[in-house]
């Protein structure tokens, strides 16, 4: 395959990227977003900006309810989707690929987005810009592995720049999800055929040694391709990954890849191995010891997930309720030392005020919780979720009318009867009933009502406050 080179970015973008990474390292995701969108809008075919841009995206994208995330960007971005038509038909490539980020900074799970992204990367012709085509198409494919017109289009390009391998295994993709495609089928078989010439003119050049050397790595590629990947595969990939650190031990991002693998196959204790040696190699990676976080919670949760499914089975057994506790007890500790360290050194990030919080709130410590959630509402994005934490933290320590007033100055920001309304509005009303303020609980139970019958248990709220309020007239 001839060597593609990514072009040179400018010095703007080269500052706005270093800025944006210490702001990544630092926490601050948002500020971090911005700047990187910065940096790709400057400097277009900017891979490594853009790549560093989506990690962020889907970071603070999955922080939340995504449904919700998810409607609210469509609301917000309707006026550049249009606006985007308009650069097509003017096909301005560069002005798509810009109102294009502005949309995924909302969404970045939008698949449509970032084909469009990709196709008009594609279409410029700009030096370098395939690589930014086939980045995005890719970031699709994952999101949409399924998707054929992105797996044809793949194949296309890989064919057309020399990877015969990559666009084998794009059209063996779309051959397993739709088997009857005769496209594809001709489609390999003609990239069997340029296999087969290409490899002719170097036959006689390669020896024994080098041709099983070159068959090593392009299963070692296939397999790390793959969206789904075996025990054998990862298996394989495991051991490449070792010997890649035994060549280069100082290089991070070799106990990183083996770390992710170790994750994968559920071998939380060498990938928090292999990522703690990483973290001494390079202290200041603030992005590995989030992972080592990352790994430890999911270590706890599959300790949980094996002691539950213990105690289904054998339900009368106290000593795996105790170890279920127990283990609960040890997560939310770990969580809570976590983020109390974390919040000590960035005190301004208030997504991590909100998220002390909640775990806060989640152990009973409501005094606690209310200190961070008034901090929170400062953030934007945070500001309806932790009005809504403040009133159940209020509500829990019977102070009613305070909960009732963050509450209802929750719901008048909000428009239509979404999840996060629902719930909010549920809240409102059980602080009603907790006062036995039966009126105005009937009121807030059915606006749920009304939409959605089948919400938590709103049926029963609503026919006991009916029954109570009877009652108290009698």
């Amino acid at each position: 395959m001839p060597e593609i080179k990514e072009p040179e970015p400018s010095r703007q973008a080269l500052m706005l990227y270093n800025k944006g990474m210490d702001a990544f390292n630092k926490g601050n995701i948002d500020y971090a977003i911005t700047l990187f969108i910065s940096a790709v809008k400057d400097s277009p075919g900017f891979v490594k900006a853009r790549n560093i841009l989506r990690l962020a995206e889907l970071k603070q994208f999955q922080s939340g309810l995504e449904i919700l995330k998810k409607i609210a960007a469509f609301a917000l971005t309707l006026p550049i989707q249009i606006s985007m038509s308009v650069e097509l038909q003017k096909k301005n490539w560069r002005g798509i690929m810009s109102k294009a980020e502005d949309i995924l900074r909302h969404n970045p799970k939008n698949t449509g987005v970032l084909i469009q992204l990709a196709n008009a990367a594609e279409m410029s012709g700009e030096d370098g810009m395939i690589l930014t085509a086939i980045d995005s198409y890719e970031k699709a494919r994952k999101l949409k592995p399924k998707n054929a017109y992105v797996l044809k289009t793949l194949a296309r390009i890989y064919r057309s720049i020399g990877d015969l391998d990559r666009a084998r295994a794009c059209l063996e993709d779309i051959l397993r999800y739709f088997p009857n495609d005769r496209d594809v089928n001709k489609g390999l078989k003609d990239l069997a055929a340029l296999g087969t010439i290409a490899r002719g003119g170097l036959e006689d050049t390669k020896t024994y040694r080098t041709k099983i050397r070159d068959g090593e790595k392009a299963a070692i590629l296939e397999k790390e391709s793959k969206i789904v990947k075996t025990e054998e595969d990862i298996e394989m990939l495991i051991a490449n990954a070792e010997k890649q650190i035994q060549s280069q031990p100082e290089n991070i991002l070799f106990h990183r890849k083996l770390a992710d693998l170790y994750a994968e196959s559920e071998q939380f204790d060498k990938a928090i191995n292999t990522l703690e040696a990483a973290a001494r190699l390079d202290e200041g990676d603030i992005s590995i010891k989030r992972e080592i976080t990352n790994i430890t919670i999911k270590r706890f949760d599959k300790e949980i997930k094996d002691t539950e499914n213990k105690l289904q089975q054998s339900p009368g057994r106290e000593e795996l309720r105790f170890e279920l506790k127990r283990v609960k007890t040890n997560k939310n500790n770990f969580i809570l030392k976590d983020l109390t360290e974390k919040v000590a050194q960035y005190p301004n990030d208030m997504t991590l005020r909100y998220d002390l919080g909640s775990i806060y709130l989640k152990l009973g410590e409501y005094d606690k919780a209310i200190a961070e959630f008034q901090l929170a509402v400062r953030n934007p994005q945070r500001r309806l979720r932790a009005m809504n934490f403040l009133g159940l933290c209020f509500k829990a320590k019977k102070m009613y009318d305070m909960a009732v007033n963050q509450f209802q100055k929750a719901i008048q920001s909000m428009k239509e009867m979404d999840a996060l309304k629902k719930e909010v509005v549920y809240n409102l009303g059980t602080a009603y009933e907790e006062t036995h303020d039966w009126d105005k609980a009937i009121e807030q139970f059915k606006q749920i009502y009304e939409v959605d019958i089948n919400y938590k248990d709103i049926s029963q709220k609503i026919e006991h406050a009916y029954k109570e309020k009877g009652t108290d007239k009698k």
